[in-house]
């Protein structure tokens, strides 16, 4: 591995999680443009940064055979807070995530949820929901689509004007194996697609 591309995230545990600098760049850029598309005429937008837990679990069905298979993660990413008004927000994000599967090597995904966010009075407790792209990196793309398109929702809460945790669910609503490799097998039913469950805290500045 040339190590000139590449710098480690180190968490609590003393695990070393080993980030492609190119897949961040990528990652920044993804999200500018999410923003941008997002801001159109509002003005009153916060920036921020968040980071958490994430569950990956893969739904692989075929010929009435089930198979499920979760995995421990960490996600790292970016945020746009954008008011439309007192009680409803958008916010688009980038987000970054390391799989450790239970067996082989790790991988990695890009998120870009763009959520909307509605506020409970002024309890400082939201609801969130929206659609989010998923992109799996390393993914065989001669017979997996890499990118896939996710329903999210979740709920969160300000601790403070900066600080805020939140949980959310993602369910994948497209297919992850390509039609003419279903084709090929002789059979349409054959479906993968990823369930994800994310803890975490940010700050916005």
């Amino acid at each position: 591995m040339d190590y000139k591309n590449y710098f480690a995230i180190v968490i609590k545990s003393g695990l070393f999680v080993v980030i492609n600098t190119n897949v961040m760049k990528k990652l920044l850029l993804l999200f500018l443009f999410s923003v941008f598309f997002s801001l159109g005429s509002f003005a009153q937008t916060q920036f921020g940064f968040k980071a958490g837990y994430n569950n990956f679990t893969s739904f692989i069905e075929s010929d009435g055979i089930k198979f499920t298979e979760s995995s421990p993660g960490v996600y790292a990413g970016f945020l746009a807070d954008i008011t439309v008004s007192e009680n409803f927000h958008l916010q688009p994000e980038a987000i970054y995530s390391h799989i450790f599967p239970n067996q082989g090597d790790a991988y990695q995904s890009i998120y870009i949820p763009v959520l909307g966010k509605y506020y409970i009075a002024e309890s400082g407790f939201h609801l969130m929901a929206g659609p989010q792209a998923h992109w799996r990196l390393e993914l065989d793309t001669e017979v997996f689509n890499a990118i896939g398109i996710d329903a999210i929702f979740g709920a969160g809460f300000d601790i403070t004007k900066h600080f805020f945790a939140e949980i959310r669910y993602g369910f994948e609503l497209t297919n992850r194996f390509k039609d003419d490799v279903l084709s090929v097998q002789g059979t349409s039913l054959a479906k993968l697609r990823a369930r994800t469950l994310q803890i975490g805290v940010g700050y916005k500045l």
